[in-house]
């Protein structure tokens, strides 16, 4: 499926934080192995709804229509082959 080539908030917070809670996704450890309390948790769990809710529009629209990622880097392509040509004009 589609979605699948989407990073989850997990591996996009990969290089920030070692271990996630198995139920709600958040970060528990740090990249150093050490675990999460105080102002370093909730600075945690803010990190983490963020990179949720950067990935939900396109999530989204990917479930509405699968061929959309495909669309997008059709377009892309066609807006790099546009440059070109003015590049060279």
């Amino acid at each position: 499926m589609a979605t699948q080539c989407l990073y989850t908030p997990q591996e996009a917070l990969a290089d920030k934080y070692s271990k996630f809670d198995e139920a709600s996704g958040e970060p528990t450890h740090d990249k150093e192995g050490n675990a999460l309390e105080g102002k370093a948790k909730d600075k945690a769990r803010k990190d983490y709804e963020k990179a949720a809710k950067v990935r939900e529009p396109l999530s989204k629209k990917l479930a509405e229509d699968p061929a959309a990622l495909d669309k997008m880097k059709a377009e892309v392509e066609e807006l790099r082959q546009q440059l070109a040509a003015l590049g060279t004009a």
